[in-house]
């Protein structure tokens, strides 16, 4: 296997694993019993992959999750109360 088709396979599994991530959080969200698009929830993943890149012991990623669901009109969390 060349160079180029090792780059090929490895561009591909990082977009399989971008697009089932995606499709996961659409599942999580209808499940809540909202809608959000694809391409919103690839976003979203996409912008908390990002923070987690950046932010020190990964912890930038969830917080950029959410704040995406936020922008995409899904309703924040509720507390419970104990």
């Amino acid at each position: 296997m060349s160079v180029l088709e090792a780059t090929l396979v490895c561009l591909a599994l990082v977009f399989v694993d971008l697009f089932a991530r995606a499709w996961r959080i659409q599942w999580i969200v209808q499940g809540l019993g909202h809608r959000i698009g694809f391409w919103d929830s690839f976003t979203l993943n996409a912008f908390g992959d990002a923070a987690c890149a950046l932010t020190p012991l990964r912890l930038g990623g969830e917080p950029a999750r959410l704040a995406g669901m936020l922008r995409s009109r899904v309703p924040r969390p509720r507390r419970s109360s104990p």
